[in-house]
Parts: C-alpha cells; sequence; structure tokens
C-alpha cells in the first residue's frame, strides 16, 4: 500500500512543479511576445499612448525602432533638423494619416538611401515620405567619413523595439518628450513676447559664450560642397522610386542669425541639389526662416527649460548660458509655426 501510494505522489510531486515553471514563466513569455514575438505590433498600438508617441519622435531610435510596430502612413526622415524642426501631432491632424518619422542626427545625404530602403522595409504601408534637408546635409567635413560609417552601421542595426513603450505602460516609466506639450504651454508666451532687436544684439555679443554659435562660427570658415551631389541626388530618387512612396522635399529652416551668414555660393549650390530631386518629389518646399514667419526667438532655449533666465535677452552684455540659443535647431514653440506654415504650402492645390 505504501508503494502504491508513492507511486502515485511522484506524478503529483511533477504535476506540481511544472504548473510552478508555467506560472513563473508566464510573465516572462508574455513579455517575450509583446515586446520581440509574434504579437509585438497589436499588443504596441493597443498600449502606446498616441499623445505620448507623437511627442516622443523627437527621440530618433526611439522613433525608427517602432516604424515596423506603428506602420505609419507618412514617414519623416532626414537629420537632426527634422526630428527638432516638426511638430507631429499637428502634422498628424493636418495630413490625417498615421505618422512616423525616422530622422538621425549628423545624417549627410549620402546615407539618406539606406536610411530610405530601412524605412521602406519597415513601414511597408508608408506612402508619403517627408524629407526635411539642411545645407550641412551636402558639405564635405573632416569627420564626414568616420559619421558615415556610424550611420551604415546604426541604420543597419535597427531592429523593432516594444520596450521602452511597454515599460511606460506597464510601469509607468516616462519617455523622454512626455512633458512636452506641457512644457509649449508654460514656454510659449515667453518665447513669443521676445523683442528680435534684443536677440540680434545679444547674439551679436554672444558668438564666445553660446556654444552653437562658436561651432557654427568654426563650421562657416571652410564649406566644402561635397563632390559627389550628381551621385547623392540620383541614388536619392532611386531609392524614393524603389519604396513605391511619394516624396515632399522641405528646407527645414535654421535660425536667421545662421541663414543670413551663409555665402550667395552655399544657398546656390544647395538649392540645385534640392533642384535635382525634382524627376522624383512630389512637392518641394525651399523657404528660409523669415519667409515661413519664424524669427531668432523660435531658437532660445531649444529644451524649454523652466530654468531658463528669459530677462537675459533684454539686458545688454553676452549671454552666458552655453545651450540659451541653438542656431540651427527649432525649438518645440518654433516648431508649432514651422509646421503649419509649411503645411499651408504644401498642401495647397
Amino acid at each position: 500500500m505504501q508503494h502504491v501510494e508513492h507511486q502515485f505522489a511522484i506524478p503529483r510531486l511533477r504535476h506540481y512543479v511544472q504548473g510552478w515553471i508555467v506560472l513563473l514563466a508566464l510573465p516572462g513569455f508574455l513579455w517575450y511576445a509583446v515586446t520581440l514575438g509574434p504579437l509585438r505590433a497589436a499588443a504596441f498600438n493597443a498600449v502606446t499612448s498616441e499623445r505620448s508617441y507623437l511627442a516622443n519622435l523627437r527621440e530618433p531610435e526611439l522613433a525608427c525602432r517602432s516604424l515596423s510596430l506603428r506602420r505609419p502612413r507618412v514617414v519623416v526622415i532626414g537629420d537632426s533638423h527634422s526630428y527638432a524642426g516638426w511638430n507631429f501631432s499637428q502634422l498628424q491632424r493636418t495630413l490625417e494619416r498615421r505618422v512616423g518619422a525616422c530622422a538621425i542626427g549628423g545624417l549627410y545625404a549620402d546615407s539618406l538611401p539606406a536610411l530610405i530602403d530601412f524605412v521602406a522595409e519597415a513601414a511597408d504601408d508608408a506612402k508619403l515620405l517627408v524629407l526635411g534637408l539642411s545645407p550641412r546635409m551636402f558639405w564635405d567635413s573632416p569627420t564626414k567619413q568616420a559619421q558615415m560609417e556610424h550611420h551604415s552601421a546604426l541604420i543597419a542595426s535597427l531592429t523593432p523595439n516594444a520596450r521602452p513603450f511597454f515599460r511606460r505602460a506597464v510601469l509607468g516609466e516616462p519617455l523622454p518628450y512626455d512633458g512636452e506639450y506641457g512644457s509649449i504651454a508654460r514656454h510659449a508666451k515667453l518665447i513669443e513676447s521676445l523683442d528680435e532687436n534684443a536677440i540680434s544684439d545679444r547674439l551679436s555679443e554672444s558668438r564666445d559664450t553660446i556654444l552653437s554659435l562658436r561651432d557654427w562660427a568654426k563650421r562657416l570658415e571652410d564649406v566644402r560642397t561635397t563632390s559627389v551631389a550628381d551621385k547623392v541626388v540620383p541614388a536619392i530618387c532611386d531609392a524614393v522610386r524603389r519604396s513605391g512612396a511619394r516624396l515632399w522635399v522641405v528646407h527645414v529652416p535654421e535660425s536667421p542669425y545662421l541663414e543670413s551668414r551663409y555665402s550667395p555660393e552655399v544657398w546656390h549650390a544647395y538649392r540645385s541639389a534640392i533642384d535635382a530631386l525634382s524627376p522624383c518629389a512630389e512637392r518641394i518646399l525651399v523657404a528660409p526662416a523669415r519667409a515661413l514667419d519664424l524669427g531668432n526667438r523660435h531658437y532660445v532655449n531649444r529644451a524649454l527649460d523652466d530654468a531658463h533666465d528669459y530677462a537675459a535677452w533684454r539686458r545688454p552684455g553676452a549671454i552666458h548660458d552655453e545651450k540659451a540659443f541653438d542656431a540651427d535647431h527649432l525649438n518645440p514653440v518654433g516648431a508649432e509655426r514651422f509646421t503649419r506654415e509649411a503645411l499651408s504650402r504644401l498642401t495647397a492645390p
């Protein structure tokens, strides 16, 4: 009898242990299924806040790695000017299409074909690519080859990743730009009330104390337009045609301070490169900051730091906050204005 009871006890113990193993493994399996496995796209769209997602398209890796999960119909591509310059919520409302982005800081035009190929594969539902350009993307530099190699490796490594969005939904961990809507509300009036003449005076006095101004002064000492632009542009058009998507090409404005410092030769070479994209572009918009009602104030305090001293722009003398002004990247208040003005032109009959 004792022997029989022992025989029944072993299966019961085995089932008990197996039950606990399954119970303990289930959360891990579910986490895998919704972050890396076959359920990730459906789960991603079910738990991701639209408001949060659009705000965090300013974070390039989050944006690029979520493309295949998002399945957008419109994709913004380019360099850092694109992820800084657009208000993605406004863009989506106006176009009435699901918006995604994959813009990479420091990108050169030479790397755009690889980026477009990646986007075409990751977001195969995309019907429109909005390519943001800046003059620097067509320049040579001592670090260009190293940056292109870095970007090539980065683009190749961009596998889908939903984990940051699930950690936000499940654990309440915020994403980098979750607070942007509130920041815009706090800073918009302060930025729009700044006097453009006073800002111009402060910038003239702060060329050695604001990091962006120092960097651009050095960069403008030796501007060399890329010698392979005639090869780069056809390669971009070939990639667009392979994607099957329409293309809008947009100059994302830099500050009036910076744009006024480009020589006529720089503008001519840049415009020629953009015009060469005409065979594959449905719309092209090249307008300087002033033409889109953008002033230098729209490049002040790009991070919308609550500690920023706006009164400093009214006081005579240099500004000693190195991050007070970004010569080539719009702040989010400026991005709202740029998005509105650009779309009014791009969507006109």
